[in-house]
């Protein structure tokens, strides 16, 4: 089974039209250089930094403590959309601490 990553603190959101939906000020907090890989390697040695990862909404549950997503990940272009979809370092877990509408957020959907 693909080892899963829980990231507790990662803004999710799908992508759409052109623009970044996530603010410039979040993105300069994220650390470019931190992959995947790495996260998966020893997620623990990273708590507390910002990271995007994208790719494709595998399923959603909503729970009391939010709505957890399950993502297929992938390699993201330079406005953040999912690209490579044939290729991808496993799976991760993003809780969105609120509750998000698992029709819109459903399985298949790039995020």
């Amino acid at each position: 089974m693909v080892k899963r990553l829980l990231v507790i603190t990662v803004t999710v959101a799908c992508l759409s039209g052109c623009a970044h939906v996530i603010s410039k000020e979040i993105r300069q907090e994220v650390d470019p250089e931190l992959t995947f890989a790495e996260l998966r390697k020893d997620a623990r040695a990273h708590k507390g930094k910002t990271v995007l990862l994208g790719g494709v909404i595998v399923k959603t549950v909503n729970k009391e403590e939010g709505t957890i997503l399950e993502v297929y990940q992938t390699q993201m272009d330079r406005e953040g959309r999912p690209v490579k979809l044939d290729v991808s370092g496993g799976r991760f877990l993003a809780l969105y601490k609120g509750l998000l509408d698992s029709e819109i957020y459903r399985k298949g959907r790039e995020g």
